[in-house]
Protein backbone atom coordinates (compact mmCIF):
# COMPACT_ATOMS: atom_id res chain seq x y z
CA UNK A 1 0.00 0.00 0.00
CA UNK A 2 1.44 3.36 -0.98
CA UNK A 3 1.18 5.71 2.06
CA UNK A 4 0.94 8.98 -0.53
CA UNK A 5 -0.67 7.06 -3.62
CA UNK A 6 -3.80 5.77 -2.86
CA UNK A 7 -7.45 6.39 -3.91
CA UNK A 8 -10.59 5.28 -2.37
CA UNK A 9 -12.27 2.14 -2.19
CA UNK A 10 -15.49 1.54 -3.72
CA UNK A 11 -17.40 1.48 -1.89
CA UNK A 12 -15.19 2.61 0.95
CA UNK A 13 -13.13 0.22 3.62
CA UNK A 14 -12.74 1.25 7.29
CA UNK A 15 -12.16 -0.42 10.30
CA UNK A 16 -14.10 -1.38 13.19
CA UNK A 17 -12.96 -1.14 16.37
CA UNK A 18 -9.60 -3.78 16.82
CA UNK A 19 -10.60 -4.90 13.05
CA UNK A 20 -11.03 -4.17 9.64
CA UNK A 21 -14.16 -3.31 8.98
CA UNK A 22 -16.51 -1.97 5.64
CA UNK A 23 -18.42 0.95 6.05
CA UNK A 24 -20.75 -0.10 2.82
CA UNK A 25 -21.58 -3.72 1.52
CA UNK A 26 -18.57 -4.61 -1.08
CA UNK A 27 -15.15 -4.43 -1.25
CA UNK A 28 -13.34 -3.27 -4.15
CA UNK A 29 -10.39 -1.64 -3.53
CA UNK A 30 -9.16 0.82 -6.23
CA UNK A 31 -5.06 1.69 -6.33
CA UNK A 32 -4.34 5.08 -8.26
CA UNK A 33 -3.36 4.72 -11.66
CA UNK A 34 0.77 5.66 -12.24
CA UNK A 35 1.13 8.10 -14.52
CA UNK A 36 3.66 8.39 -17.42
CA UNK A 37 7.67 9.65 -16.43
CA UNK A 38 6.64 13.44 -17.25
CA UNK A 39 3.39 13.52 -16.02
CA UNK A 40 4.19 12.04 -12.58
CA UNK A 41 7.36 14.94 -12.19
CA UNK A 42 5.07 17.24 -13.06
CA UNK A 43 2.45 15.75 -10.61
CA UNK A 44 5.57 15.84 -7.92
CA UNK A 45 6.28 19.93 -8.96
CA UNK A 46 2.48 20.54 -7.70
CA UNK A 47 2.85 18.53 -4.32
CA UNK A 48 6.08 18.81 -1.76
CA UNK A 49 4.48 15.52 -0.18
CA UNK A 50 4.82 13.30 -3.61
CA UNK A 51 8.18 13.81 -3.06
CA UNK A 52 8.66 10.94 -1.02
CA UNK A 53 6.02 8.72 -2.23
CA UNK A 54 6.49 5.48 -2.83
CA UNK A 55 4.28 3.39 -5.95
CA UNK A 56 4.69 0.04 -7.60
CA UNK A 57 4.55 0.05 -11.18
CA UNK A 58 2.30 -2.98 -12.16
CA UNK A 59 3.27 -3.44 -15.21
CA UNK A 60 6.85 -4.54 -13.96
CA UNK A 61 5.28 -6.54 -10.62
CA UNK A 62 7.17 -9.94 -9.95
CA UNK A 63 4.43 -11.18 -7.83
CA UNK A 64 1.60 -13.60 -8.57
CA UNK A 65 -1.16 -15.16 -7.31
CA UNK A 66 0.57 -18.04 -5.33
CA UNK A 67 2.58 -15.63 -3.45
CA UNK A 68 -0.48 -13.90 -1.90
CA UNK A 69 -2.35 -17.13 -1.33
CA UNK A 70 0.74 -18.44 0.39
CA UNK A 71 0.55 -15.42 2.55
CA UNK A 72 -2.95 -15.73 3.22
CA UNK A 73 -2.45 -19.15 4.45
CA UNK A 74 0.58 -18.29 6.83
CA UNK A 75 -2.21 -15.25 8.13
CA UNK A 76 -4.43 -17.97 8.78
CA UNK A 77 -2.04 -20.69 10.71
CA UNK A 78 -1.16 -17.73 12.89
CA UNK A 79 -5.45 -17.14 13.91
CA UNK A 80 -6.22 -14.89 11.48
CA UNK A 81 -10.07 -14.48 9.79
CA UNK A 82 -8.71 -14.50 6.19
CA UNK A 83 -12.34 -15.86 4.69
CA UNK A 84 -14.57 -12.08 4.17
CA UNK A 85 -11.43 -10.69 1.63
CA UNK A 86 -8.76 -11.80 -0.24
CA UNK A 87 -5.70 -10.53 -2.22
CA UNK A 88 -6.25 -10.55 -6.03
CA UNK A 89 -4.45 -8.66 -8.75
CA UNK A 90 -7.26 -5.52 -9.72
CA UNK A 91 -5.04 -4.25 -12.76
CA UNK A 92 -1.86 -5.43 -14.20
CA UNK A 93 -1.95 -3.09 -17.10
CA UNK A 94 0.96 -0.74 -17.55
CA UNK A 95 0.48 1.77 -14.82
CA UNK A 96 -2.69 -0.23 -13.38
CA UNK A 97 -3.81 -0.26 -10.17
CA UNK A 98 -1.76 -3.70 -9.12
CA UNK A 99 -2.71 -6.06 -6.27
CA UNK A 100 -5.28 -5.00 -3.30
CA UNK A 101 -7.91 -6.53 -1.44
CA UNK A 102 -11.29 -7.45 -2.31
CA UNK A 103 -14.36 -8.88 -1.15
CA UNK A 104 -14.38 -12.55 -0.54
CA UNK A 105 -18.47 -12.22 0.53
CA UNK A 106 -21.08 -9.76 0.73
CA UNK A 107 -20.09 -7.27 4.07
CA UNK A 108 -21.97 -5.67 5.59
CA UNK A 109 -21.69 -1.70 7.10
CA UNK A 110 -19.28 -2.22 10.14
CA UNK A 111 -18.55 -5.80 9.20
CA UNK A 112 -15.32 -6.77 10.42
CA UNK A 113 -13.48 -8.30 7.58
CA UNK A 114 -9.85 -8.45 8.79
CA UNK A 115 -8.05 -8.17 12.15
CA UNK A 116 -4.05 -9.02 12.47
CA UNK A 117 -2.69 -9.50 16.23
CA UNK A 118 0.40 -8.03 17.21
CA UNK A 119 2.32 -11.35 17.21
CA UNK A 120 2.11 -11.33 13.31
CA UNK A 121 3.85 -7.88 13.23
CA UNK A 122 7.35 -7.21 12.33
CA UNK A 123 8.30 -4.51 15.14
CA UNK A 124 11.11 -2.76 16.13
CA UNK A 125 10.71 -5.23 19.63
CA UNK A 126 11.09 -8.44 16.65
CA UNK A 127 14.14 -6.31 15.27
CA UNK A 128 15.97 -6.30 19.13
CA UNK A 129 14.81 -10.32 19.18
CA UNK A 130 16.61 -11.24 16.09
CA UNK A 131 20.13 -11.69 15.02
CA UNK A 132 20.13 -8.21 13.90
CA UNK A 133 19.33 -6.89 17.86
CA UNK A 134 22.79 -6.83 19.35
CA UNK A 135 24.03 -4.63 16.60
CA UNK A 136 20.90 -2.13 16.83
CA UNK A 137 20.08 -1.77 19.87
CA UNK A 138 21.45 2.00 19.48
CA UNK A 139 20.06 2.71 15.92
CA UNK A 140 16.70 4.51 14.94
CA UNK A 141 13.33 2.60 15.23
CA UNK A 142 13.23 2.71 11.25
CA UNK A 143 16.73 1.42 10.60
CA UNK A 144 16.20 -1.57 13.07
CA UNK A 145 13.35 -2.67 11.14
CA UNK A 146 14.86 -2.48 7.96
CA UNK A 147 17.76 -4.66 9.29
CA UNK A 148 15.39 -7.02 10.17
CA UNK A 149 13.43 -6.55 7.17
CA UNK A 150 16.40 -7.64 5.39
CA UNK A 151 17.49 -10.41 7.49
CA UNK A 152 14.31 -12.19 7.23
CA UNK A 153 14.32 -11.58 3.30
CA UNK A 154 18.10 -13.21 3.50
CA UNK A 155 17.29 -16.32 5.19
CA UNK A 156 14.29 -17.13 3.02
CA UNK A 157 12.10 -20.36 4.47
CA UNK A 158 13.51 -20.51 7.30
CA UNK A 159 11.74 -16.79 8.47
CA UNK A 160 8.44 -16.57 10.17
CA UNK A 161 7.34 -14.08 7.81
CA UNK A 162 8.51 -15.75 4.75
CA UNK A 163 5.30 -15.56 3.14
CA UNK A 164 4.56 -12.10 3.96
CA UNK A 165 8.72 -11.10 2.70
CA UNK A 166 7.91 -13.01 -0.52
CA UNK A 167 4.94 -10.98 -1.09
CA UNK A 168 6.54 -7.84 -0.99
CA UNK A 169 6.94 -5.61 -4.11
CA UNK A 170 10.73 -5.95 -5.07
CA UNK A 171 10.60 -3.12 -7.61
CA UNK A 172 9.21 0.72 -6.26
CA UNK A 173 8.64 3.69 -7.65
CA UNK A 174 9.79 7.15 -5.88
CA UNK A 175 12.95 9.59 -7.02
CA UNK A 176 15.16 7.78 -4.27
CA UNK A 177 14.62 4.66 -7.27
CA UNK A 178 14.63 7.11 -10.28
CA UNK A 179 18.02 7.33 -12.63
CA UNK A 180 20.01 11.06 -11.95
CA UNK A 181 18.60 12.29 -15.49
CA UNK A 182 14.30 11.36 -14.01
CA UNK A 183 15.69 13.70 -10.90
CA UNK A 184 17.47 16.13 -13.22
CA UNK A 185 13.96 16.62 -14.30
CA UNK A 186 12.93 18.43 -11.05
CA UNK A 187 15.76 20.84 -11.74
CA UNK A 188 13.86 24.26 -10.81
CA UNK A 189 11.71 23.21 -7.81
CA UNK A 190 12.17 23.19 -4.18
CA UNK A 191 11.48 19.07 -4.34
CA UNK A 192 14.64 18.55 -6.04
CA UNK A 193 16.08 19.53 -2.55
CA UNK A 194 13.79 16.93 -0.90
CA UNK A 195 14.21 14.10 -2.93
CA UNK A 196 18.46 14.68 -2.88
CA UNK A 197 17.94 15.03 1.51
CA UNK A 198 16.64 11.89 1.00
CA UNK A 199 18.67 10.27 -1.04
CA UNK A 200 21.81 11.44 0.60
CA UNK A 201 20.21 10.74 3.96
CA UNK A 202 19.73 6.91 3.03
CA UNK A 203 22.86 6.47 1.53
CA UNK A 204 24.74 8.31 4.18
CA UNK A 205 23.17 5.68 6.67
CA UNK A 206 23.84 2.53 4.61
CA UNK A 207 27.69 3.91 4.39
CA UNK A 208 27.78 4.28 7.80
CA UNK A 209 26.28 1.14 9.08
CA UNK A 210 28.62 -0.98 6.14
CA UNK A 211 31.25 0.81 7.88
CA UNK A 212 30.70 0.20 11.77
CA UNK A 213 28.17 -2.63 11.70
CA UNK A 214 28.20 -4.70 8.27
CA UNK A 215 32.03 -5.17 7.71
CA UNK A 216 32.51 -5.65 11.18
CA UNK A 217 30.49 -8.53 11.11
CA UNK A 218 29.75 -10.24 7.87
CA UNK A 219 27.89 -13.30 9.42
CA UNK A 220 24.92 -11.40 10.77
CA UNK A 221 24.81 -8.77 7.43
CA UNK A 222 25.85 -10.82 4.85
CA UNK A 223 27.24 -8.73 1.72
CA UNK A 224 25.12 -9.63 -0.63
CA UNK A 225 21.74 -9.15 1.37
CA UNK A 226 22.53 -5.76 2.95
CA UNK A 227 24.65 -3.53 0.17
CA UNK A 228 23.54 -0.40 -0.55
CA UNK A 229 20.15 -1.07 -2.93
CA UNK A 230 18.77 -3.83 -0.30
CA UNK A 231 18.78 -1.38 2.14
CA UNK A 232 17.06 1.30 0.09
CA UNK A 233 14.54 -1.43 -0.93
CA UNK A 234 13.98 -1.63 2.97
CA UNK A 235 13.48 2.14 3.40
CA UNK A 236 11.34 2.12 0.47
CA UNK A 237 9.18 -0.54 1.59
CA UNK A 238 8.99 0.92 5.03
CA UNK A 239 7.97 4.42 3.68
CA UNK A 240 5.43 2.65 1.91
CA UNK A 241 3.78 0.16 4.18
CA UNK A 242 4.13 1.96 7.79
CA UNK A 243 1.35 3.96 8.82
CA UNK A 244 0.22 6.37 11.48
CA UNK A 245 0.92 5.83 13.90
CA UNK A 246 3.38 2.91 13.98
CA UNK A 247 5.21 4.68 11.39
CA UNK A 248 8.12 6.50 13.01
CA UNK A 249 10.09 6.41 16.29
CA UNK A 250 9.39 2.77 18.69
CA UNK A 251 6.15 2.33 17.79
CA UNK A 252 7.03 1.43 13.90
CA UNK A 253 5.72 -1.88 12.33
CA UNK A 254 5.02 -3.62 9.22
CA UNK A 255 1.46 -5.49 9.90
CA UNK A 256 1.02 -8.03 7.37
CA UNK A 257 -2.21 -8.29 4.84
CA UNK A 258 -3.52 -4.99 6.56
CA UNK A 259 -0.62 -3.20 4.67
CA UNK A 260 -2.73 -4.08 1.07
CA UNK A 261 -5.84 -1.99 2.04
CA UNK A 262 -5.75 0.62 -0.50
CA UNK A 263 -7.99 3.92 0.23
CA UNK A 264 -7.28 7.86 -0.25
CA UNK A 265 -4.99 9.73 1.28
CA UNK A 266 -7.91 12.60 1.38
CA UNK A 267 -10.67 10.52 3.39
CA UNK A 268 -11.97 10.79 7.05
CA UNK A 269 -10.49 7.33 7.91
CA UNK A 270 -7.78 6.78 10.51
CA UNK A 271 -5.48 3.81 11.96
CA UNK A 272 -5.95 3.13 15.80
CA UNK A 273 -3.73 0.26 18.08
CA UNK A 274 -4.96 -1.40 20.29
CA UNK A 275 -2.21 -3.76 22.82
CA UNK A 276 -2.85 -6.68 20.36
CA UNK A 277 -4.16 -5.26 16.86
CA UNK A 278 -4.11 -3.05 14.61
CA UNK A 279 -7.37 -1.20 14.20
CA UNK A 280 -8.94 0.85 11.56
CA UNK A 281 -11.39 3.11 11.73
CA UNK A 282 -13.75 5.81 10.16
CA UNK A 283 -14.29 9.08 11.37
CA UNK A 284 -17.87 9.89 11.41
Amino acid sequence: MDKDDRSTPDPALSMSTFALASAHAGVAPRCKKRASATDRRASLGRSRARANAVAVDAAVDSRTQADFDALWAWLKTEGVDVGKVTPALVDDAPGGRGWGLVAAEDIGGGDAVLSIPKSCWMTVDTALESPVGPHVSDEAGWIALALQLLHERAVGPKSKWAAYVAALPTTLEAPLFWTAEEVGALAGTQLLDTAAGYDSYVRGTWTRLKDSVFDVNPQTFPPDAFDEPSFIWAFGILRSRCQDPIDQGATIALVPGLDMVNHSGLSSQTWTVSLFLLSYGQVE
